[in-house]
């Protein structure tokens, strides 16, 4: 189960289809399109490549999220649009 944390701050958790991994059509459906992908030690975020390029709101929750993974450093990226957040077994 992955958490699909929306720039409006809302948070869903979605299966894949076929309850094992995601399909590449389904990640680009959750990040409306092409998909960027992040790994930290225990999750994967993924989200839209071309966010920054599409004026995407800001998602301040994933981006908080993603330096909790990587031990609070200084952040570096800002997490922009829908963002999908799961375990690596999740992602094909």
């Amino acid at each position: 189960m992955a958490l699909l944390v929306k720039a409006s701050g809302e948070q869903l958790l979605v299966l894949p289809e076929n309850k094992q991994k995601f399909s590449l059509t389904e990640l680009q459906n959750y990040v409306g399109g092409m998909i960027e992908v992040l790994r930290t030690q225990d999750k994967v975020f993924i989200f839209n490549e071309n966010g920054l390029g599409m004026n995407l709101p800001n998602n301040e929750y994933a981006t908080a999220l993603l330096y909790a993974e990587i031990d609070g450093f200084k952040p570096i990226q800002i997490l922009v649009g829908d963002v999908l957040v799961c375990e690596h077994s999740e992602k094909n």
